[in-house]
């Protein structure tokens, strides 16, 4: 049975998390006026075609099928089956909420407004075909795993007014290319990957597949920092490098490894049981 107001009664005020995760499919859902919250991915993998907000509710409204914080100021959901391609995230929007336009496989262009300060985590996530994603320089906030899932984005760009990106803000990203806008205070470009200069931290590769040699600037690898990209031959490893955060090496057992044998590298591959694919330089 699909989904329908009569699921959704007047009694209901907070619709949780996953609360009807993958539940029969649903074309349109009438958000109750008793409701003052809705979780990310309450409504994932539903199929939802879009959302009618009770005119008489002083938490939400809707617009065109879209699920907007009463105000308009917090966008909070697109359906995941709104077959639209393109979309304009209305003007004054300051947030997009967890998942907000997550899995919509129809998506290939999302156009922001520079209202914008606040992207949630995994806003992004499992759109199969978006491929473009411009962030505006009013953006002060983005949650991690923006893109994950979502591996047609062609180019990810952090502005100034991004101080710091979270610790696994790649995982399971495969941006294939990364701006930095000029004169950031903490991260640039150098050598193909996106460069913490605070913590001389390689934070994300994205260069071609084949060998690199990782800049002698760099001393930690961060987290998920070669994710997506196991199509690496070989990786040489500066003796700069002293730190190896779990998950950085995401490559596959064909990647050959380029080390000295007395380097933190070197020794932090063969206690990894990545010996087999090691070969020391001189």
């Amino acid at each position: 049975a699909s989904l329908s107001p009569a699921d959704l009664s007047d009694q209901i005020k907070v619709i949780g998390d996953y609360a009807f995760f993958r539940n029969a499919p649903a074309a349109e859902i009438t958000i109750p006026a008793s409701v003052t919250s809705v979780g990310a991915k309450a409504f994932g993998g539903c199929k939802v075609s879009g959302f009618l907000a009770d005119p008489k509710s002083t938490a939400f409204t809707s617009e065109d099928g879209i699920l907007l914080s009463k105000d308009g100021k917090t966008f909070i959901q697109l359906p995941d089956d709104k077959q639209i391609t393109s979309f304009t995230v209305p003007e004054g929007t300051e947030a997009i909420s967890r998942y907000a336009f997550a899995d919509n496989p129809y998506i290939r262009e999302i156009i922001l407004p520079d209202s914008l300060k606040v992207i949630e985590g995994g806003a992004f996530s499992g759109c199969e075909n978006l491929a473009k994603v411009i962030i505006p320089d009013t953006v002060s906030s983005m949650g991690t795993g923006l893109f994950q899932r979502s591996d047609q984005i062609e180019e990810f760009h952090i502005p100034a007014s991004v101080d710091t990106l979270e610790e696994d803000f790649f995982r399971n990203t495969q941006v294939k290319t990364v701006t930095v806008q000029e004169g950031h205070s903490r991260y640039e470009i150098l050598g193909g990957i996106l460069y913490d200069k605070v913590e001389q931290k390689l934070v994300y590769y994205f260069g071609s597949a084949g060998e690199y040699t990782i800049p002698s600037e760099v001393e930690i690898l961060a987290a998920y920092s070669f994710n997506g990209h196991p199509e690496l031959t070989s990786l040489t490893i500066p003796d700069s490098v002293t730190k190896i955060q779990p998950l950085s090496l995401n490559l596959t057992d064909a990647t050959t490894f380029v080390v000295s044998k007395e380097s933190y590298a070197g020794q932090y591959m063969q206690k990894a049981g990545l010996a087999s694919q090691v070969v020391f330089s001189e």
